[in-house]
């Protein structure tokens, strides 16, 4: 409820505004605070890396992987290496980028790093999805057992939350293959 003058005289505001509204779908308005965010972030290197990060998730999710990698790569030398939240974050948007183009090289590297930083900062959401997105890599490798086994912890370690769904949809799929459709249906 404060008014968008207070807001866009400090780049803080603005970018977790901007966090707010990508988070709940309202991606034009938040590139506009993302935007003034970057503009007003002066000579902070750590704070526009922040704001770097959320404008390649926003770019991510508007389906533009090209500009969300570029903001992505733009971001990770301006991080503070002990930002373990934003680098989790900046490393799971690019691998989702990469995983959208079919890079599945250098989105499996990516997918690493979002989970070692996610157990740094304790990010269950990107965590899970991390592993999730592992573990499809290496069914697309034809490593299908390993597949299943990194869907299974997943499962394991997100018990009944919805990050976990990619993992249930991975793991039936395989055991669909597998003719294993007991399993399968559950």
């Amino acid at each position: 409820s404060l008014p968008d003058d207070v807001v866009h005289n400090h780049p803080l505001l603005c970018r977790d505004y901007g966090w707010a509204l990508s988070l709940t779908g309202q991606l034009a308005a938040a590139d506009a605070y993302l935007r003034q965010a970057e503009a007003a972030s002066g000579s902070d290197q750590a704070l526009l890396g922040t704001i770097l990060v959320a404008q390649a998730y926003n770019l991510r999710v508007r389906g533009d992987a090209l500009g969300a990698i570029e903001r992505a790569q733009r971001a990770l030398p301006l991080l503070l290496q002990d930002d373990h939240l934003s680098r989790g974050l900046v490393a799971l948007t690019l691998g989702l980028a990469h995983w959208n183009q079919s890079n599945f090289r250098d989105a499996e590297g990516a997918f690493v790093k979002a989970d070692q930083a996610a157990q740094m900062s304790r990010n269950h959401y990107a965590r899970m999805t991390a592993l999730s997105y592992l573990g499809m890599i290496q069914g697309v490798h034809g490593q299908l057992h390993r597949a299943a086994e990194l869907c299974r912890q997943v499962i394991q370690l997100g018990e009944q939350s919805p990050t976990v769904a990619p993992a249930h949809i991975e793991l039936g799929a395989l055991l669909y293959e597998w003719n294993d459709l007991e399993s399968a249906a559950l």
